[in-house]
C-alpha cells in the first residue's frame, strides 16, 4: 500500500525556553501488513527546519541560500504494532540530506496513529492521525503532529 503523511512540529533552536519555531514534515512511504497485526514500513521523509532558516538569515551564513539548506531527507525502515484502531509506529532511518548545521548519522521517529478510516476495498484505504517523537542520534528534536493516508 502506498501512503503518505504531513505533520507539523514545534522546536526551539539551542537555547531552553527561548522561541518556538515550527518544523514541517512530509513522508511517502511503502506499507506491506504481514500477520494480522504488523506492518513493515519503507520510505522517505522530508522536514523543513524554520529555525535553521532563521539562524542562517539572523547570521548573514549562506545569504540567499537560506532556505535551500534548512530541510533534512532522510531513507527509513521502520515496523508498525496496529491493534485495532491504535498503530506504535517506530522508525530507524538514514539521510540523505543534511540541513546546515545537522551532520547526525541516524534519525528514530517513535510514535502513534489513530486509524479514523481503515477499510480493505475503494480508493481511499487509511486515513490516520498520527503524533511522532523525533530524534536525532537518539536526542530529542521535535513533535510532530499530523494526518496519515494510504491508498
Amino acid at each position: 500500500m502506498v501512503q503518505a503523511r504531513i505533520g507539523m512540529g514545534m522546536t526551539e533552536y539551542n537555547n531552553v525556553d527561548g522561541p518556538m519555531y515550527p518544523v514541517y514534515a512530509a513522508t511517502l512511504y511503502a506499507s506491506k501488513r504481514y500477520g494480522s497485526r504488523n506492518k513493515i514500513l519503507a520510505g522517505i521523509d522530508y522536514s523543513y527546519f524554520t529555525a535553521m532558516h532563521a539562524f542562517l538569515r539572523y547570521n548573514e551564513i549562506e545569504v540567499g541560500k537560506e532556505a535551500a539548506q534548512s530541510w533534512e531527507g532522510v531513507i527509513f525502515a521502520g515496523h508498525e504494532f496496529v491493534l485495532g484502531k491504535i498503530g506504535v509506529i517506530a522508525q530507524l532511518g538514514i539521510p540523505f540530506r543534511h540541513s546546515y548545521i545537522n551532520k547526525d548519522k541516524t534519525i528514530q521517529k517513535l510514535g502513534y496513529c489513530y486509524y479514523v478510516l481503515q477499510q480493505e476495498t475503494g480508493i481511499l484505504k487509511e486515513l490516520t492521525v498520527n503524533g511522532f517523537i523525533k530524534s536525532n542520534n537518539l536526542e530529542a528534536s521535535h513533535l510532530e503532529f499530523g494526518l496519515g493516508m494510504g491508498i
